[in-house]
């Protein structure tokens, strides 16, 4: 018997192949789980936002204000309890803005002044409520095209007619 040369000995042996696919295979395996992951959270938290920004503007619809606040503050408070741990403590990443207009072909859709305007009784009032989202994974910071540095803004609005008061 001839013996195998040994080219041929080396292209035969399998062992350790499925660790080298594996090698091959496992960082685009995470970066997708890890992509999916923070997906399912941008769309929760998008989710928790719109609930946050009804419920604040069904508080600013009343024009009372609770627990001695100003109603704005009260507006403020219902939000950020509504989205609970991601808005971060000193609530930096949260913008409220308000613009109240008489009627309702007379409301614009406009970006709101950075003075809020939460209107009287009778008039239409539109919110729009920006959460600075902080991307977890860098790779998709990257890849998402709203974000910039990291930062991904999640926004909601919602249109009001307040109550006569």
């Amino acid at each position: 018997m001839h013996p195998r040369p040994l080219l041929a000995r080396f292209l035969a042996n399998t062992t350790g192949a499925a660790l080298l696919e594996f090698a091959f295979v496992a960082p685009v395996l995470l970066w997708l789980i890890m992509g999916i992951l923070e997906f399912g959270l941008i769309m929760h938290v998008t989710s928790l936002l719109q609930y946050a920004t009804n419920e604040g503007a069904r508080q600013g619809i009343t024009g009372s204000a609770y627990g001695g606040q100003s109603r704005e503050a009260t507006i403020r408070a219902t939000i950020t309890k509504d989205l609970g741990l991601w808005v971060n403590t000193s609530g930096q990443n949260l913008t409220i803005q308000a613009q109240a207009q008489g009627d309702y072909q007379t409301l614009d859709g406009a970006t709101p002044p950075p003075a809020s305007d939460y209107g009287t009784g009778g008039e239409f009032v539109m919110y729009k409520v920006t959460l600075n989202w902080r991307v977890l994974t860098p790779v998709m910071g990257h890849l998402l095209p709203a974000a910039s540095n990291g930062i991904l803004p999640l926004q909601s609005t919602a249109l009001v007619k307040n109550e006569d008061f």
